[in-house]
Order: structure tokens, then C-alpha cells, then sequence
């Protein structure tokens, strides 16, 4: 009688659980792998704005710094000018932090950091370079960019204008008194057009040049850059804000400074210079500007040239930030400022903070 195979069911039953649970599983780690896949990783990008390619000894360097990326966002922006074949050479160093709090969630960002200014008094080659240290991911990121001061080059051609302008023609000086019970509310000097106004400006020596950090540390100090009149940029982003320099219209006024410049080693520490500004507006010049003259606490006047008192609102100026003024440090500190020829108006600007939240 022949055999008649009998398959064993408990192996057949087993068999086919198995297929079932493997299968699952294997589809299972495809979709993590590609969630994986199509996460979006952090990065972050740094946009230098500002810096030419070419400058002369003392001319301004006026910049700004654009953090773009996907992350929190938070972390340390940092900036330095290192000079080509100089390891002395001492940087001026700005940084600026943004704090979140603890596990703070990821997104796209973009926001402008260290709207600053600086001088170099040294003819070179340089390179400016920004950095960004994130907080959480610990990623550092740097971007640079090349740029050489040449000293001046005089061809037989006028290289300052003063139209007969000195300090002679500097009137009664005073001191404009500030409102210390708000933060938005500043003197806003007035000019009228075709006049002569002064600032005189006193410096106390904080520090020896020798041990200081920066550009601006240098034994010759040039005072002209000191002052300059521009307007500001306020730019409002997805949770952030930011103001950067804007156009600067000091080429539309006549100034001279007396002195121009002092040497520091005559200077020790707590002894103080003045410089004296005097200055005439061209006529282009009539309008408002969010800088002028130096204020204390790292601040600069708003001004007007050719309009009355009545005339002046906050619309006419951008919004400022007073919380964070763009310090930078340096071996003397402005200690008083006096102006003659121009009167002021006291006017509530509006505070980018607030416009932020509306």
C-alpha cells in the first residue's frame, strides 16, 4: 500500500506567519529610510554686504551681516579683519548672540547681524571674515571677503573743499539736554539750509592704545570718519527684524575737523581731547537723516536741514533699536558732546521692537 505524504501542518501554519511578519517589517524600514532621506538637514549661509573691494587709509567701512539657513537660528555671529602678512596686526572684533529657548524647534531664517562701521589706518591687503557658531548643532560656518587700503595719492587736485569754513565760525556752544525717562525719545537737530553748525566732541582715554584690540586702536587716531550722516534700513522678517546702514549723504555737506587727527601716546589713560566739527550743508542737502552727529552710549542724532520744528514727525525717520546700540570698542569713549548753530526738537521715534509684533 503506497505512503501518502502528509504535510505537517504546525510548519505549514508557522511558514506562513512568518512571510506576514516579514514583509511588514521590510516595508516598514523602506519608509524610514526614506523620511530619512527627505528630512531637511541644517545649514546655514553668510551673506557679507557692504565691503568694497578697494579703499583709502581712514575711508569708512561700513558693513553688514546676512545669517540665511534652516536650523534654529540660534548662535553667535562674529566678525574679524585679519591683514595679509602682519600677524601683529590687531582686529577689531564684533560678535552679536541670538538666545532661544531649550529645545527650540527648526526652521528656515534669515536675519541681518553687526550693522557696524570701522576705519583702518593702514595701507594692505586684508580679508574680512564672518563666522556663525550654531547653538545647538555646534556647526561653524564662515564666509570671507578680500579687500585692500591704499593710501592716499594726491595728483596736484584740492583733496578737501572747506569753502572758507573754520572754526571761527562756530557759535555759543551748549549741550543738549536728553530725556532719560524714555528710550525712544531723542533730539532731533535742526539746520537751517545755507548755515554754518558746530559739534564739538570730548574723548576721555580708557585704555592704552598698546593693549587694545581693533582698527580703531591704532597710535594715530583720525577723527573726520568719526562723524557721518546717513540713513538706516529697517528690513521686518518672519519673527526677527533688522536695521542696517543705509545710504550715507555725508558727501552732501562741507566738514572739516579740527584737529584731524591725535596721537594717542600723548594721551595717557583718563586724559581727555576735543574735536571740533564744523559743518555747512550743500545745497542738495535739504532732508532728514537717521545719523548726524555722535550721541552718547554709541547712539547718533537724527537730524533735519531746512525744515522747521513744526515740521518734523517720526514718520520722517526709520525705526531704531535702542536696546541694542552698535558698540565698538575702542581706547576713549565719547564723554560730551556740545553743538552751536542748530537747535533741536524732541521727537518720539518709533521702536522696530513693537512694529515687530503687530
Amino acid at each position: 500500500m503506497p505512503v501518502q505524504y502528509v504535510p505537517n501542518m504546525k510548519t505549514l501554519h508557522y511558514s506562513i506567519i512568518a512571510v506576514i511578519v516579514v514583509i511588514p517589517a521590510t516595508l516598514f524600514g523602506v519608509f524610514i529610510e526614506k523620511v530619512g532621506e527627505n528630512q531637511q538637514q541644517p545649514y546655514t549661509g553668510i551673506a557679507i554686504n557692504g565691503v568694497k573691494d578697494n579703499y583709502t587709509v581712514t575711508e569708512p567701512v561700513v558693513f553688514s551681516i546676512a545669517i540665511e539657513g534652516y536650523g534654529t537660528g540660534c548662535g553667535d555671529t562674529k566678525v574679524i579683519i585679519t591683514k595679509e602678512n602682519d600677524s601683529q596686526f590687531k582686529s577689531p572684533q564684533w560678535s552679536s548672540t541670538v538666545q532661544c529657548v531649550a529645545f527650540a524647534k527648526s526652521n528656515y531664517f534669515k536675519f541681518n547681524r553687526l550693522s557696524e562701521n570701522t576705519t583702518i589706518t593702514q595701507p594692505g591687503n586684508y580679508t574680512f571674515i564672518a563666522s556663525f557658531d550654531d547653538a545647538f548643532t555646534y556647526r561653524h560656518t564662515e564666509a570671507k571677503k578680500k579687500f585692500s587700503v591704499m593710501p592716499y595719492i594726491l595728483t596736484g587736485v584740492t583733496m578737501f573743499h572747506n569753502d572758507g569754513i573754520s572754526e571761527n565760525d562756530c557759535g555759543k556752544f551748549y549741550i543738549i539736554p536728553e530725556n532719560h525717562t524714555s528710550l525712544n525719545t531723542a533730539p532731533v537737530l535742526l539746520m537751517k539750509s545755507n548755515s554754518t553748525a558746530c559739534a564739538r566732541l570730548t574723548f576721555t582715554i580708557m585704555s592704552n592704545y598698546k593693549d587694545c584690540n581693533g582698527t580703531n586702536c591704532q597710535r594715530v587716531s583720525q577723527l573726520a570718519p568719526v562723524l557721518f550722516i546717513r540713513n538706516l534700513h529697517y528690513e521686518k522678517n518672519d519673527g526677527s527684524f533688522s536695521i542696517t546702514p543705509g545710504k550715507d549723504y555725508t558727501n552732501s555737506f562741507n566738514i572739516i575737523t579740527e584737529p584731524d587727527s591725535i596721537d594717542l601716546e600723548n594721551y595717557p589713560i583718563g586724559a581727555n581731547f576735543t574735536a571740533t566739527y564744523v559743518i555747512k550743508p550743500l545745497p542738495n542737502a535739504t532732508g532728514f537723516y537717521d545719523q548726524s552727529i555722535p550721541r552718547l552710549v554709541c547712539e547718533h542724532y537724527p537730524l533735519a536741514v531746512g525744515y522747521a520744528a513744526d515740521q518734523i514727525n517720526a514718520s520722517d525717520f526709520s525705526y531704531i533699536d535702542p536696546l541694542n546700540p552698535p558698540c565698538v570698542s575702542s581706547v576713549s569713549m565719547l564723554t560730551k558732546v556740545e553743538v552751536s548753530g542748530m537747535d533741536y526738537k524732541e521727537v518720539t521715534l518709533r521702536l522696530a521692537v513693537l512694529e515687530q509684533e503687530k
